[in-house]
This record gives structure tokens, sequence and C-alpha cells, in this order.
């Protein structure tokens, strides 16, 4: 019996049981990480699928200029800022920096 209420807090926590589960799954980030930037616009959208664009709030307005793929990388301020997040079939969702640590 899992002793966390979602499957990212029980993975953080170390549980056992989410742990051999989340073995068992490929662990896909989602795919909208994507940063605004002036030289940006709607092209990473059409190349990847994705209108509406899901989840991704509108900061400024600008197009979207780079996509943070796998992000996880501590010592880099932009990366720092923009993790690789999971979601699990519970819904619950971890940065990428979170569960490796």
């Amino acid at each position: 019996m899992r002793l966390r209420s979602t499957q990212a807090e029980a993975l953080l926590a170390g549980d056992k049981i989410a742990v051999a589960e989340a073995a068992r799954t490929l662990l896909k980030p989602l795919k909208h990480n994507f940063v605004e930037r002036p030289w940006g616009g709607a092209l990473i959208r059409s190349f990847k699928g994705l209108y509406p664009l899901p989840d991704q709030p509108m900061m400024s307005g600008l197009g979207l200029g780079e996509s943070f793929e796998l992000s996880a990388w501590d010592d880099d301020a932009e990366t720092r800022a923009h993790p690789s997040r999971l979601r699990f079939s519970d819904g619950s969702e971890v940065s990428l920096p979170e569960l490796l640590r």
C-alpha cells in the first residue's frame, strides 16, 4: 500500500512500489516546454502537431522561440528555469531534476 497520495509524491519519497511501477513504464516528458522569444513564431507548433498548444501559458504574446525537450541541468540558469516535467497516469507531475535527485 502506497503511503503517498500521488505517484509523483511516492516516487520522490522513494516508495519501492512506485519506483517499480515507474521502471516498467516509458517516462516521457511533456512536449510543451516552450519558451517565448522575440524571434519566435508558430512553426514549432505545427512541426510538433500541437494545435492548440496544451497547457502552455502565454507570457508575452511573442512567438515560441525555443523548445527545452530534455531539460534537467541545475547548473544552467535557463534550464533550471524551464525544467522538463513528467506527468503520470494519475495526473500528478514532477520535474525531471527532482526525479533525478
